[in-house]
């Protein structure tokens, strides 16, 4: 009886290990510059994975704002030990909403039938604050507190 219930049972299906790792073109940027940013999404085994497509977040996304990018991966088979590579290119906001932080990617890929989800910070942004967040007439605000 147990070998007829083994005998209809499917083999256990795992994920498998898929990393992503990036960086972007300089160290600092300043609001209006473009950043260019190289994404790789790595598939450490062990099955073999057809991803379909990665998100990118921007530190100051938001539903409202957007900051977001998804980039179809066109269904790329990724064997064990293999890579895909994508480059994307985006320009700080101006209006007081870039700041930096880490950039989150998602992505989305499949074994068999079954779809998997993974995610990742490769690399950050170091955006300065704008200069209207700087302490200005720091002894004003000093004589009024005393007062």
């Amino acid at each position: 009886m147990m070998l007829t219930i083994l005998a209809f049972t499917r083999p256990a299906e795992c994920a498998a290990t898929v990393k992503v790792y990036g960086y972007t073109d300089k160290l600092q940027y300043s609001p209006g510059e473009t950043v260019t940013l190289k994404i790789w999404v790595y598939n450490e085994g062990p099955d073999e994975i057809v991803l379909k497509n990665i998100t990118i977040y921007a530190p100051w996304h938001s539903p409202i704002w957007g900051g977001n990018y998804t980039i179809d991966a066109k269904n790329t088979v990724l064997g064990k030990g293999q890579n895909w590579t994508t480059t994307k290119t985006f320009t700080i906001p101006e209006d007081g909403r870039g700041y930096g932080g880490g950039i989150r990617v998602e992505g989305v890929y499949t074994i068999g039938s079954v779809a998997y989800s993974f995610w990742g910070y490769p690399c950050s942004l170091n955006v300065p604050l704008p200069s209207k967040y700087s302490l200005v007439d720091m002894d004003k605000l000093l004589t009024l507190v005393t007062i």
